[in-house]
């Protein structure tokens, strides 16, 4: 049986420890600092405290393992393992580690999106794994959306695969509300279709204009939007409509839901609707009740 002794000065003496191994004996010494005669007079006038520690019996012959934990040695060494889960478990990026409906959904979008606009390396989908908040989620595929036809099939292909998505537009959002660990489809800058009506009273919007720039628009006719938040040179209006923006000078009777007039929109079904257009808000009235009885009852 070998035995560690690990023995100390007294009280408050820091100590520098360097290890013997002489004929199967290890041993720990300790010897005061360099120069410190106090140190070296406190370990003479104070006795010492010994401290036994059992340890593993004498080295069996044979190869030495890379590592021992609790005096037993692992079936395989460490660079056994290492090399064995290499071999046996590749790791996968990209496109090669989609699996079941995402990788119908990736297959399923080549038709809609052009491969530029479709990210799933880990380079990119961890930079759009963050917003404005303290939160990550590191999306399976992002892809940048440039206009109403292709986010109507992105979303009816997501609903075939049931693959739930997320939409972004500035990722301003202070809740983690533009991230997921999904789909994540980001507005391109494309959608800045735009319309001043009425000497400014009406201003008619795609998702994809900043909100500092609808306000610039509107500066010559003396009127802006309602909602200020402090976001407001970065938030787009995809965003400022979603969120139902407000801030510290428009309270609630000038924030985002108050000061629409209409909307159009996508649903989870790819249907339109457009509450300008009488014809559009009848149909859906019939097609999508349960939504409009549902959304009714709320109010």
């Amino acid at each position: 049986m070998q035995r560690l002794i690990v023995r100390s000065g007294g009280v408050g003496v820091k100590a520098s420890a360097r290890a013997v191994v002489t004929h199967g004996l290890r041993s720990v010494h300790t010897t005061p600092p360099t120069g410190s005669s106090s140190a070296e007079r406190a370990v003479h006038e104070t006795g010492s405290m010994s401290m036994v520690l059992n340890t593993s019996s004498a080295p069996k012959k044979g190869k030495v393992p890379d590592f021992i934990i609790n005096h037993v040695a692992p079936i395989h060494s460490g660079s056994q393992w290492l090399q064995t889960k290499r071999q046996s478990e590749e790791e996968k990026f990209g496109e090669a580690s989609l699996e079941g409906g995402y990788k119908q959904f990736r297959e399923d979008i080549k038709g809609v999106v052009p491969d530029s606009r479709v990210f799933t390396d880990p380079l990119r989908t961890l930079a759009y794994g963050t917003d404005a908040s303290f939160y990550r989620l590191v999306p399976k595929i992002v892809v940048k959306v440039h206009d109403e036809a292709e986010m109507i099939k992105l979303i009816q292909l997501a609903a075939k695969n049931k693959t739930p998505i997320t939409f972004r537009a500035g990722g301003t959002s202070l809740s983690g509300q533009a991230i997921t660990d999904s789909i994540l489809l980001k507005l391109g800058h494309t959608w800045r279709y735009r319309k001043i009506e009425n000497d400014g009273q009406l201003i008619t919007v795609e998702p994809g204009w900043i909100l500092g720039q609808v306000n610039r628009m509107l500066a010559p006719y003396g009127r802006k939007l309602g909602p200020d938040p402090s976001s407001i040179e970065s938030c787009w209006i995809g965003g400022v409509v979603s969120n139902n923006s407000s801030g510290m000078c428009c309270g609630v009777l000038q924030n985002t839901y108050h000061t629409i007039k209409d909307l159009r929109l996508v649903m989870h079904d790819g249907t339109i609707l457009d509450t300008a257009d009488p014809i559009s808000w009848a149909s859906f009235q019939r097609t999508h009740k349960n939504i409009v009885d549902g959304v009714v009852g709320l109010a």
